[in-house]
């Protein structure tokens, strides 16, 4: 992850803050993933589990697309998505992304979705 920031200090994981308590709730950024010998643009977040169910996660997954778009100029951003998450399946249909192909990833079977359609070589 540090070589991430050392890149470019806007990619990587950022905290996700309730800001009236400034509790720590989770995480989300963009994060550059090999898929295919390719890189690629993750939009990740995680929510602990005590603050799921508060729009966290989709209020920083689309803060960091749009980000994405206007600030990085990226055409085409993912997400990583473990096929049981059906919360996190709904945060990328959001962004507005789609399921594009299932794959073994880091020895999991993960549900890749994109805005625009991946080269599956």
């Amino acid at each position: 992850m540090f070589g991430h920031y050392e890149e470019d200090e806007r990619l990587g994981l950022k905290v996700i803050e309730h800001m009236p308590t400034q509790t720590r709730v989770g995480h989300a950024g963009i994060v550059p993933q090999m898929l295919h010998g390719q890189r690629h643009y993750e939009i990740g977040y995680w929510v602990i589990t005590e603050a799921q169910g508060n729009g966290y996660a989709k209020e920083a997954a689309q803060a960091f697309f749009h980000f994405g778009k206007t600030g990085l100029r990226l055409e085409q951003m993912i997400a990583l998505v473990q096929p049981q998450n059906k919360a996190s399946i709904q945060v990328a249909k959001s962004l507005p992304m789609q399921l594009e192909i299932v794959e073994q990833f880091n020895g999991q079977e993960v549900h890749i979705h994109s805005n625009a359609t991946l080269d599956h070589k």
